[in-house]
């Protein structure tokens, strides 16, 4: 039997093989983990179907699995012989499901009908990234309207030498493509940034509270969580998509929230947030974090989120500028929180301040209905009481 790699979420096509947990020709038990694939989302292992001999691995760790391509082979020791067969087979494939090629590479590939067997990979590990195709379309089309070769002088290269020693620091799968999604991410959307001091001093004095008589740990994430849920229930063409002119909006308010992992950043989903008390968030906020940090998310933790929450606040950031997640109209970013002189009633007191920076797609609203979101927000934060 075949164990192929599944398609863990609507923009998969690979996945990277991370780790074998065994060896060709191991035994196996039904439902033991025999490997672990990694995606710019998420790691997943990978459990045998039945019991048995692995007979075969197709791809060896670090490589780039297309979906729908077996990935091990069980079976009976016996089988083990029909292996080479197996190998053979795979080698003579003549098909560019092996080539390593980020998601939205592939998807502009197939539009611009790209052969990308033909394509130079310039990504880590020779990875075919969306700028090769793009370069290569461009190259393809253009006419040369000379073809006699003229000579030219060659310049003196007058450009300092090159240090000798350098550190070289390879990006993981989940930076690399994080990176593609982002840079893409600004080239088709036309972002802007406004930020917003808002005074927490009421809410942080509420959160202190609830922590008395709360078992489970509650952060001031889950009060900002809330907020942005409730808001986008008023704010609503912020909860959706931006598809052909017009913007999708789901009933249901999922939040991604941002988590830093030693791999790189993760967005992990809460849904139905719109439905939860503040423990209710407080704990599954909790979990997916914890999730996120052990490699432990699936993919139902990160698909198909409406509105991102990221936080530098603990890095020392003030204000920033967040991109937008791909496919959504907005991203909420989190600075500290910081003693302050504010006028309270003509009076200055010293409060507890943090600044937001709201980034949203200029194509799905204009400036003023981005300025009402996040005015919402911060009236909920600066009077914690109308949230609970």
């Amino acid at each position: 039997m075949q164990i192929i790699l599944p398609k863990l979420g609507a923009n998969m096509d690979s996945a990277v093989l991370t780790r074998w947990f065994k060896a060709e020709g191991d035994p196996v038990e039904a439902n033991e983990v025999i490997a672990e694939v990694s995606t710019d989302k998420v790691n997943m292992e990978i459990e045998a179907p039945e019991k048995g001999i692995l007979i075969k691995q197709f791809f060896k760790e670090d490589d780039d699995v297309p979906v729908g391509a077996a990935i091990a082979e069980i079976g009976a020791a016996a089988a083990k012989a029909d292996a080479p067969q197996q190998e053979e087979r795979k080698d003579i494939q003549p098909n560019n499901s092996f080539i390593k090629i980020s998601p939205s590479a592939r998807r502009l590939a197939h539009t611009l009908g790209v052969d990308i067997s033909k394509v130079k990979g310039t990504g880590p590990n020779g990875r075919i990234v969306h700028q090769d195709i793009q370069n290569y379309a461009e190259a393809a089309n253009t006419v040369v309207e000379d073809c006699e070769e003229i000579q030219q002088p060659q310049a003196e290269d007058h450009s300092p030498p090159q240090p000798q020693n350098m550190e070289i620091y390879q990006l993981n799968r989940i930076e690399a493509i994080s990176g593609e999604r982002m840079l893409h991410s600004l080239q088709s959307t036309a972002q802007l940034t406004m930020t917003r001091d808002v005074d927490v001093t009421d809410a942080v004095a509420l959160l202190e509270s609830v922590k008395k008589v709360q078992k489970d740990k509650i952060t001031f994430t889950a009060f900002i969580v809330l907020a942005v849920a409730k808001s986008l229930q008023i704010h609503r063409r912020f909860n959706g998509k931006l598809e052909n002119g017009k913007i999708v909006i789901p009933a249901s308010v999922d939040l991604n929230v941002a988590v830093a992992t030693d791999k790189g950043l993760v967005v992990p989903i809460i849904r139905d947030v719109q439905s939860k008390s503040l423990a209710a968030v407080a704990r599954e906020l909790n979990d997916i974090v914890t999730k996120a940090r052990n490699s432990k998310l699936e993919s139902r933790d990160v698909e198909n989120g409406n509105f991102t929450i990221t936080n530098l606040g603990a890095s020392g950031v003030d204000t920033f500028t967040p991109i937008l997640y791909p496919g959504q109209t907005g991203i909420l970013g989190l600075g500290r929180i910081l003693k302050r002189p504010w006028v309270v009633e003509d009076r200055i007191e010293i409060r507890s301040i943090l600044s937001l920076s709201l980034t949203w797609d200029h194509q799905a609203a204009d400036g003023a209905p981005a300025a009402q979101l996040l005015k919402s927000i911060a009236d909920y934060l600066e009077t914690p009481g109308l949230m609970l």
